[in-house]
């Protein structure tokens, strides 16, 4: 990639070497702040993703980048400490990168797997049948996208998962298709080394494999997730204050 970089902007090796890692130290902190719940980190990140969609760093395809900031956006997004009208922004912003991410790389497997999770959320807001029924399809189909091009990418097994695990049985939930999608996206990401951006999720894998076993009454196993999560994020209130004192208690975040 060094190499790339320099051929690309035809500066000396050092000056390109502090060009990837400026790159790989905001997409680190990006995972890290979004990992551990640091909403400031995170706002932070994000401003630095926005830059680099105006002026890609050297390397860097601005596809990437696109998706870089839609990652940063739909974290928040998620975020309930976020407003709700911050919320929608966030979620509309990473819906138009998203959209521009593919447009720019159609075989961009990760980026049509975010955008299926952010229209995801936007269909948990919408507050008409209508809407829901419009962004659904679109929102399957963006997945189907994602998984034909990649069927082994953890992120997009985690994605799948969260809807699996989240979705009424009515509406084809199933928590045990859940946990074995947790399970593959968690071997997978346990089993990776310095992979490249976007290289998210480990963290993601064992928190949601934890609220798994937790729901169907696994509480050790559950543990064991939960612990695995705060070796890769020992940060996060979330499982911390939340997740594991709710253990045995019947409650699931």
């Amino acid at each position: 990639m060094l190499l790339a970089v320099t051929l690309a902007i035809g500066l000396n090796p050092a000056l390109a070497a502090q060009v990837s890692a400026d790159w790989t130290a905001l997409t680190t902190k990006l995972v890290r702040a979004s990992n551990e719940n640091d909403l400031t980190e995170l706002k932070s990140a994000r401003a630095a993703a926005l830059r680099a969609v105006v002026s890609p760093p050297a390397g860097v395809p601005p596809a990437v980048a696109h998706y870089t900031l839609a990652y940063a956006d739909y974290r928040l997004a998620s975020d309930p400490r976020v407003t709700g009208a911050e919320q929608q922004d966030f979620a509309d912003e990473a819906e138009r990168h998203l959209r521009d991410a593919v447009r720019l790389d159609d075989r961009f497997a990760d980026a049509y797997g975010l955008l299926s999770a952010t229209l995801g959320l936007k269909i948990s807001w919408a507050a008409s049948v209508e809407a829901k029924m419009s962004m659904g399809p679109e929102s399957s189909a963006a997945m189907t996208r994602a998984l034909s091009l990649e069927p082994d990418n953890p992120r997009l097994l985690v994605v799948s998962g969260i809807a699996y695990f989240r979705r009424p049985a009515e509406y084809g939930g199933d928590p045990q298709q859940a946990e074995t999608l947790f399970r593959r996206a968690s071997a997978l990401l346990d089993a990776a080394t310095d992979s490249p951006w976007p290289n998210w999720g480990q963290f993601d894998a064992h928190v949601w494999l934890g609220q798994a076993l937790a729901r169907r009454g696994d509480v050790a196993g559950a543990r064991d997730q939960y612990q695995k999560a705060l070796a890769v994020a020992p940060g996060s209130a979330w499982v911390k204050d939340h997740l594991l004192p709710a253990l045995g208690k019947n409650v699931v975040e």
